[in-house]
């Protein structure tokens, strides 16, 4: 009996093996391609391209070939998504035991794109149910689903995999190219070694990062557990940022250890260089990671490393600055905290930043310092060659100059303070340094800037706008030391004096150049007690005789050791378009008044002045007659040439005329003399005898 029944079971067995021969044999899955095809253009309103034949085989392993395949747009023929192939197998067998038993499954060059619109919906809200119909789901729980008990996959490869992300509404687009992921074996229950390599690109702005990581994978499947140790990862970025510097980047962490909740490497290691057309920055930092992965909260407690500067501009060449940092990033809250203690020569620079809302950062800060000096670690640029004629239709930067870019404004969300104790700045010393800087909707305010300087006080309002290229600024200068102020600014010191200045200037411009050009306001000077170098205007005085006799002008060059003191100066200036045009000079001094008007090219940095000094006081002892008779000439002096070094010329002829125009009024009032008094007499006698006649006519009219 036992024997039959053993038999009639092998024969069964037979007629299945039979019978499964002769589906796999018969069974075409192609069939299917029409009908998969008009699910996805009725369902999504898009088209499925299936270029070859479906492969399936059953036994002894369910293996599925998929061939080129392409995904299109919803309502297009474009496509959006597509596979090169596919292939899976799985046994049969130990899948009929709840066991997964697989071959390698293989992906090769799987592309897809996503767009995200100006109104902020995807271009998959239909595959994700998102579109006004619920997307389709596999079986519920209770619904037959059986889950496996025991993995065994011979490994995973994705080959060659690209994936974009468009933003329509920030006019970006983000790519993953490249990407490779190989797995070995992967069981329910077991270590993986894995590979991931990828780069990042991105247009706006423009750079790239490469990825790369390495590792094993504990798999605890059943408890549903996955871990990482010795993980390495290395990612190496480039960008270029306004098309003059270039940074690069890189970030390596070493020993990790990753679990499904929390994140710990032993290192990471932070470089960067930035690179400009005079200057080189290289920045490193090490330090330990932690991270909690459920909350997405990464934290680098302790980074130490320094930031190296090589400029030929700098004193020694380069300067060396050690760091020492704290970086926390909460990306749930979406909230970054930098704390940076920075040695600067000596000088300890305290900086706190906080950044929130990633989508559109805001940036808060508070730099504090006992000394910082900028000159040091930030010399000016060099300014280019200069720029050749600009061609019709061409614009300032097509010309050459130094570029100024404040486009960077335009996203840019900023509320920080700086306390400064010492500051040098481009030659100017400053301390006691106060200044809140804020920027919105694509304007930078730096106010109140406050400041000492040069015996002296600042008070200024600076401001940049992206739209235009726009700067201004709306500056006091009270009780300032003018003459050490302009050396340290400009190089020379035509103007000494203490007492105020006044700026409101504005100007937009591509360039340095350029705004230079464009400037205009209003600016005034107040001095007391100073003097104009390059000219002796007393000294040219005790020689006016002579000069005067030779009807000549007189030309000389600026000489730093010459000088004309004052008691007292102002004048103010009207800017348009890079002119500087006055007419209210008003110096005076114990012998001299000077009056004049002119103008000064600030792009050019050239000046066109004429002063008129004129003798107000009498002198006695040597030389004190000729001056004498010189009170009241006034002798043009014309002011030219680059405002470093101006050149004099001095008008004598203009003097010597209306000197002997004076002289001949003087000789005709005194030939006049004699006659006016005689005249004054008669009028006083008539006077007299009028009165007289009248008083007796008065005195006849009271007696009758």
């Amino acid at each position: 009996m036992a024997r039959k029944i053993l038999i009639a079971f092998g024969v069964l067995i037979a007629l299945l093996v039979v019978a499964v021969v002769v589906l796999v044999a018969s069974f075409d899955a192609n069939r299917f391609k029409p009908q998969i095809q008009d699910h996805v253009a009725s369902r999504y309103q898009r088209t499925l391209a299936i270029d070859g034949d479906l492969s399936l085989s059953v036994f002894p392993r369910i293996a599925i070939s998929i061939p080129a395949t392409r995904l299109s747009e919803r309502g297009s023929a474009d496509p959006v998504a597509s596979v090169g192939a596919a292939r899976v197998s799985v046994e049969l067998l130990p899948l009929l035991r709840g066991a997964v038993v697989a071959d390698k499954v293989r992906i090769d060059k799987l592309t897809a794109t996503v767009v995200r619109r100006a109104d902020g919906s995807l271009s998959i809200d239909d595959l994700l149910g998102r579109d006004g119909q619920p997307a389709e789901t596999g079986p519920k729980d209770g619904g037959g689903a059986i889950g496996p008990t025991a993995i065994d996959i011979g490994g995973i490869e994705i080959i060659g995999a690209e994936l974009r992300y468009v933003d329509e509404a920030a006019a970006r687009t983000v790519g993953i190219h490249e990407l490779d992921l190989v797995t070995g074996a992967i069981a329910s229950r077991g270590t993986t070694p894995v590979k991931l390599a990828f780069v990042v690109r991105s247009d706006q702005p423009q750079a790239e990062a490469k990825v790369s990581a390495a590792g094993n994978l504990q798999l605890d499947l059943p408890a549903g557990a996955v871990s990482g140790t010795g993980l390495t990862m290395t990612i190496g970025a480039q960008a270029e940022l306004d098309g003059q510097r270039k940074l690069n980047a890189t970030v390596q962490a070493k020993g990790v250890e990753a679990s499904t909740s929390s994140l710990v490497a032993e290192t990471v290691e932070l470089a960067a260089r930035l690179i400009e057309p005079t200057r080189t920055v290289d920045a490193k930092l090490a330090g330990p990671l932690t991270g909690d992965l459920a909350a997405m909260v990464f934290e680098l407690p302790r980074l130490a490393g320094s930031i190296d500067i090589e400029d030929p501009a700098l004193p020694q060449g380069k300067v060396a600055m050690p760091i020492e940092a704290r970086l926390k990033a909460d990306a749930g809250n979406e909230r970054i905290e930098l704390d940076t203690l920075t040695t600067i020569e000596g000088s300890i620079v305290d900086a706190k930043t906080r950044v929130s809302n990633f989508a559109k950062p805001r940036i808060d800060f508070d730099l504090q310092a006992d000394k910082l000096d900028l000159d040091r670690i930030a010399p000016p640029v060099t300014p280019p060659p200069a720029a050749k004629p600009v061609p019709a239709g061409g614009t300032a930067t097509a010309a050459g100059g130094t570029p100024i870019y404040l486009s960077p404004l335009a996203g840019l969300e900023l509320d920080g303070r700086i306390a400064i104790g010492e500051l040098a700045a481009r030659g100017i010393q400053a301390s006691d340094v106060r200044a809140t800087i804020k920027a919105h909707g694509g304007r930078l305010d730096v106010a109140p800037l406050a400041a000492k300087l040069y015996g002296g006080t600042l008070d200024a309002k600076l401001s940049a706008q992206a739209s235009g290229n726009r700067v201004g600024a709306d500056a006091t200068l009270a009780n300032v030391a003018v003459g050490p102020l302009l050396e340290a600014a400009t190089g020379n010191r035509l103007i000494e004096g203490t007492g105020a200045v006044k700026m409101q200037l504005a100007s937009a411009g591509a360039t340095v150049e350029a705004m230079k050009r464009a400037v205009g306001g209003k600016a005034s000077l107040v001095l007391t007690d100073g003097a104009v170098r390059g000219i002796d205007l007393g000294e040219k005085i005790r020689q006016a005789r002579d000069l005067l006799g030779r009807g000549q002008s007189e030309q000389t060059a600026s000489d730093a050791t010459k000088k004309t003191d004052f008691s007292s100066m102002s004048i103010s200036f009207d800017i348009e378009d890079g002119i500087a045009s006055s007419k209210d000079l008003d110096l005076k001094s114990p012998l001299l008044r000077v009056t004049g008007d002119g103008r000064i090219d600030i792009g050019a940095d050239t000046i066109d002045y004429t002063a008129r000094p004129a003798l107000v006081a009498t002198s006695t002892g040597q030389g004190g007659r000729e001056r004498d008779d010189l009170h009241g000439i006034t002798i043009p002096v014309r002011v030219t040439g680059p405002l470093a070094a101006p050149g004099w010329q001095i008008d004598w002829a203009s003097a010597a005329r209306e000197m002997l125009e004076s002289r001949a009024a003087d000789k005709l009032k005194e030939s006049l003399a004699p006659k006016v008094d005689e005249l004054r007499q008669q009028r006083d006698d008539a006077k007299e005898d009028l009165k007289g006649k009248a008083t007796e006519k008065l005195r006849g009219l009271f007696n009758r």
